[in-house]
């Protein structure tokens, strides 16, 4: 339940000889609700998944599979009251035939999950599927490091980048420029990957110099020619973390040990947050979660 996400869409149905078969569900939400004291839940809390579209008549395509069910984790001192908790999956489509609608070759969606942590919990509603328990943990991700495009040629890149000029040059602004990059917990001697990406044309990748400062906070700074026009930038780096941290995040990637971290930072759009496991699988953080982990810790 750390990254917090919802349950993945159901399949869409093949197409039929005249028809295209119909969407699948949408998958469940994701519901956090967390508190110091009490959650009282009286009424019902729902994160389940969507049905199936359904299809028929001559030539019709397949019908649509179920969404899965998504996530639902409540954190409090005490969880109590007879409310209903579901994370249900969606059902299959139907296929319709001259006599009704009938079942289709198509699944429906998995169970989601849910998870209620507290140092009491009182309640005995409802709940689909039963839910695991625990004392109170994090509500988020904590400890995450950051990489951030600072600066384009001496203009400071704006703290909630659009995507819309976010940094303006003029004309005559002189090749190459400087173009400037902070981390936090990242550790210095690492190196940093800038792509630039013109609106026509190839791409542009430099590699900076090492990181300079602390594990706490460091810099990097990067000479590149900026092609004629509007032009898209991405920072790159990726560094090895200790076994015992490895292991630590683990529960963030499937139970797999992460060996590398890898960050990405767009000017003018979302960055991320990458685990990389010993076994080369990827498990990206969302940026929206980030800022909450660098605001609340």
């Amino acid at each position: 339940m750390l990254p917090l996400i919802g349950g993945s869409g159901g399949g869409g149905g093949g197409g039929g000889a005249t028809f295209d078969g119909a969407g699948g569900g949408g998958g469940g939400g994701a519901i956090l609700i967390a508190s110091n004291a009490t959650v009282n839940i009286t009424g019902s809390l729902l994160a389940n998944g969507g049905k199936g579209g359904d299809t028929g008549g001559s030539g019709g395509g397949a019908a649509g599979g179920g969404g899965s069910g998504g996530a639902i984790r409540i954190v409090a001192d005490t969880i109590s009251g007879n409310g209903t908790l579901n994370a249900k999956p969606g059902a299959a489509g139907a296929v319709g035939t001259t006599t009704g609608y009938t079942t289709s070759g198509a699944g429906a969606g998995g169970y989601g999950r849910i998870r209620l942590e507290a140092n009491s919990i009182t309640r005995n509603g409802p709940i689909d599927p039963i839910a695991s328990a625990d004392l109170p943990g994090p509500v988020q991700v904590a400890g995450l490091p950051t990489l951030t495009i600072t600066s384009v040629a001496g203009v400071a890149a704006p703290a909630n980048p659009t995507g819309v000029a976010d940094i303006t040059l003029p004309a005559n602004t002189p090749n190459p420029v400087t173009v400037t990059f902070s981390t936090t917990s990242v550790p210095p001697g690492n190196t940093v990957k800038l792509t630039v990406t013109p609106t026509n044309g190839s791409p542009l990748v430099v590699v900076s110099p090492a990181l300079t400062g602390s594990t706490a906070s460091a810099t990097a700074s990067v000479q590149a020619a900026l092609p004629v026009g509007p032009s898209v930038l991405q920072a790159t780096t990726t560094y090895t973390i200790v076994a015992s941290l490895g292991d630590s995040l683990s529960r963030y990637a499937q139970g797999e040990r992460v060996e590398r971290i890898r960050l990405e930072a767009v000017l003018g759009g979302p960055g991320t947050v990458v685990l990389v496991t010993a076994s080369g699988k990827e498990f990206e953080v969302p940026a929206a979660l980030l800022a909450t982990l660098q605001q609340g810790g």
